[in-house]
């Protein structure tokens, strides 16, 4: 069903994975090896890399995915019972638009089959993609974004980008959207006009200040999202130095593992 639109890992991914210890990720995943695609039936969650960038900051950046699964396969697993697969990479399209068109018929089949998707990399207006897989399933969309940002407007564009893809959902018609709640902004990247929108439409926000006061505040917020976006440009740079919007200020890198531990334990 989906073996069109992936690409296998490197090679030597999958030497590290056949060295894994025992009772490692890499032990148990099943990796798309560009012939025989991971077995579905089983699987609860797929993991896969998108090199979209052309709708992002910086429209050339690139994440190196092999190095990611490199260090992701080496951890332990936790004490869970369900199977994870590797899709590999997303082939981007020729035009941005066969890039959300294929992300959005991907993630809703991965969801209506039971699969929860874990995208990694690309712009933030991928997020847009992910929303309007859920249009067929006909019900309220719950988003949260951990985000320095709330991306509700461009001065420099109307058209799609990371930097208002919210704007472009709320826009949409007719519309899915439910909630949409920003945790970790901080004041002085946010327009006072995207306040002011966030106020009207009764959207909730959690300054980086307030959301340190109180953690555990934010897993109230995370608990019933459909949709939870991650960008790393949110931490501060002495612990993500290679962010595309890299701040002295922002996450511990302690903090955004408690975010992702909260995310992965959401309804």
């Amino acid at each position: 069903m989906f073996l069109s639109y992936f690409t296998a890992p490197s090679k030597d991914v999958f030497s590290v994975r056949d060295k894994s210890s025992s009772g490692t990720v890499g032990s148990v995943i099943s990796i798309f090896d560009g012939k025989v695609f991971p077995n579905l039936d089983q699987a609860k969650i797929a993991i896969f890399g998108v090199n979209e960038s052309r709708g992002a900051v910086i429209p050339n950046a690139q994440i190196n995915m092999n190095c990611i699964r490199k260090e992701f396969y080496n951890l332990y697993l936790g004490s869970w019972d369900f199977e994870i697969i590797d899709l590999g990479d997303f082939k981007i399209g020729e035009k941005i638009q066969d890039t959300y068109f294929g992300l959005t018929d991907l993630i809703s089949n991965l969801i209506s089959i039971g699969i929860l998707p874990i995208m990694i990399g690309g712009g933030h207006d991928l997020c847009y993609a992910v929303y309007k897989a859920y249009e067929s399933f006909n019900k309220g969309v719950n988003i949260a974004s951990i985000d320095s940002r709330f991306d509700l407007i461009s001065e420099n564009s109307t058209k799609l980008n990371s930097k208002n893809f919210l704007g472009s959902i709320v826009k949409e018609s007719p519309n899915h959207l439910n909630t949409y709640t920003n945790i970790g902004y901080q004041s002085y990247f946010v327009h006072r006009d995207e306040s002011h929108e966030m106020e009207k439409m009764f959207f909730e926000t959690l300054r980086l200040g307030d959301f340190r006061s109180n953690i555990k505040e934010s897993e109230a917020y995370l608990r019933n999202s459909d949709i939870i976006t991650f960008d790393m440009s949110s931490i501060r740079q002495s612990d993500a130095p290679s962010v595309i919007s890299p701040s002295p200020n922002g996450l511990f890198a302690n903090e955004a593992c408690i975010l992702s531990r909260y995310a992965g334990i959401s309804d």
